[in-house]
């Protein structure tokens, strides 16, 4: 054989060298690039927007969605057009208002989610007016595939910002095990393939940036850092009012050990900079307060009429533990999360604190009057808070993964592995109505269990057992429930 050359191997006009740059490293970079290629992948595979789906734009999705054809197709806010017409726009489900006792037609839901869409329906409405096979109408199919890739588009971002934030604070290890589990042995999955378009892939994704900002605020007092946590707390405000929890966790986050008196002198020092950063988390609010005040006449509106929260009798034991929607029944890896919080309150990092944010949510959330939270797979408000709860997985992976007996990263990895499945199992079997998605009973979530692959699915729906609307809606106890693991 002859002597090499010594010359670098060259692809057209890049060298092999050049080419390898381009790679990420570092073990959480190949994480969140296999979550970006896995996740595009199943999203396109599915693909929700096929007619043999239901459509995108349905159910929750068309509140979240109105705002924009009512823009920029129909050209009032006002919803004039649907009062001239409100049986076909409702039956042909395109818009569904509330109706106040003045005769307004408000949108229920507040703007933020659609702010999310926008690019995505721009493009699909540039698309349908120079195609002619579509009506640029807001509602044909370019609509639906724009809108379902919004979340898919969101969700990838979301996990850009939350890998840069935990590798701040975790190992390599520890970081992309955390994202790992977020991807694929939760309901972000299942949320990714049948309910990209509703609100929480958006909360999820502003919520890491949301962090992510505050964190190099603090770190490094940036002041562009802290303009951009000031705008994405304002949209994340929008996108649901309970996300308004997320504006606590810059008060309690303290890098540095530091008391209460420092803390509290600290911000004073930056009493300026926190006046700029009032108005930039007020920008998104704007035409929120600007669309009430062309709906109802007001700059403020409850456009959720009669429905309310019931503080003094929250469902925390259902929202957590029962079989029809409990989070950890449905999602159980996350009861690594919260040993994580139990971790993060016993230690001295700077999200010592935050474990009381989320008991705080969980307690607005399950007083809900209707604390399932309508139709889904899972306790789906949970995802909104799934970048706070992602700080504590990670509390919860390096704990398992810095133990000196082998034993436990194995349990750990083993774990991983096996609720991935179960996972995927129970999201395919919530797509075939193996798993109902409010009526679910310790019976019917047992007999899904075991006949997997049962083709009557009549003895399964005799399990099942529909909420009682009338009674949550009045704040009443329906009837006793089930919970895991009792």
């Amino acid at each position: 054989m002859g002597k090499s050359t010594g010359r670098p191997i060259v692809f057209g006009r890049m060298q092999f060298n050049e080419i390898l740059k381009l790679l990420p490293t570092g073990l959480s970079r190949w994480s969140l690039v296999f979550i970006w290629c896995f996740y595009t992948w199943a999203h396109f595979d599915f693909a929700p927007w096929e007619e043999r789906y239901k459509k995108v734009i349905d159910h929750d999705v068309i509140y979240y969605y109105s705002y924009l054809p009512a823009a920029f197709i129909e050209k009032d806010l006002a919803l004039d057009f649907y009062k001239d017409n409100p049986e076909h726009y409702h039956k042909s489900r395109m818009y569904w208002p509330e109706i106040l006792d003045d005769g307004s037609a408000v949108i229920k839901v507040s703007y933020g989610t659609a702010l999310a869409y926008l690019p995505f329906f721009t493009a699909a409405h540039l698309y349908c007016q120079w195609n002619d096979n579509y009506a640029a109408d807001g509602f044909s199919k370019p609509y639906h595939v724009a809108i379902a890739l919004s979340g898919w588009f969101w969700m990838c971002v979301g996990f850009y910002f939350l890998r840069k934030l935990l590798i701040q604070h975790f190992t390599e290890w520890e970081s992309s095990l955390t994202l790992l589990i977020l991807a694929l042995a939760t309901h972000l999955f299942y949320t990714l393939l049948l309910e990209s378009a509703l609100s929480h892939p958006f909360s999820f994704s502003i919520g890491c940036l949301f962090l992510w900002s505050l964190d190099r605020f603090r770190r490094a007092n940036n002041w562009q850092a802290l303009a951009l946590m000031a705008l994405s707390g304002g949209w994340l405000l929008v996108i649901r009012p309970t996300n308004a929890i997320y504006l606590l966790l810059p008060f309690l986050y303290w890098p540095t050990q530091t008391s209460l008196a420092d803390e509290w002198k600290w911000w004073l020092q930056q009493r300026w900079r926190l006046l700029l950063a009032l108005l930039l988390f007020i920008l998104p609010i704007l035409p929120q307060l600007a669309y009430w005040k062309i709906a109802t006449g007001h700059w403020v509106s409850y456009s959720y009429t009669d429905e309310r929260f019931f503080f003094a009798n929250p469902h925390l034991l259902e929202g957590l533990f029962s079989y029809r929607k409990g989070w950890l029944v449905y999602t159980p890896i996350m009861l690594l999360s919260v040993f994580g919080l139990i971790q993060m309150g016993r230690g001295t990092r700077a999200f010592r604190f935050w474990p009381w944010v989320i008991a705080a949510y969980i307690y607005v959330v399950y007083s809900w009057w209707c604390w399932w939270y309508g139709g889904g797979f899972g306790s789906r408000v949970m995802v909104d808070v799934y970048p706070i709860l992602a700080i504590a997985l990670a509390e919860g992976v390096s704990w398992f993964w810095r133990r000196k007996n082998i034993a436990f990263p194995i349990i750990l990895l083993m774990a991983i592995g096996f609720f991935s499945w179960w996972n995927f199992r129970q999201t395919d079997q919530y797509w075939r109505w193996r798993i109902h998605y409010d009526s679910m009973t310790k019976e019917a979530y047992w007999f899904s269990v075991k006949h997997r692959h049962a083709k009557d699915i009549e003895p399964f729906e005799k399990l099942l057992k529909a909420p009682d609307y009338q009674a949550a809606f009045k704040g009443e106890d329906e009837y006793p429930f089930q919970c895991w693991p009792f």
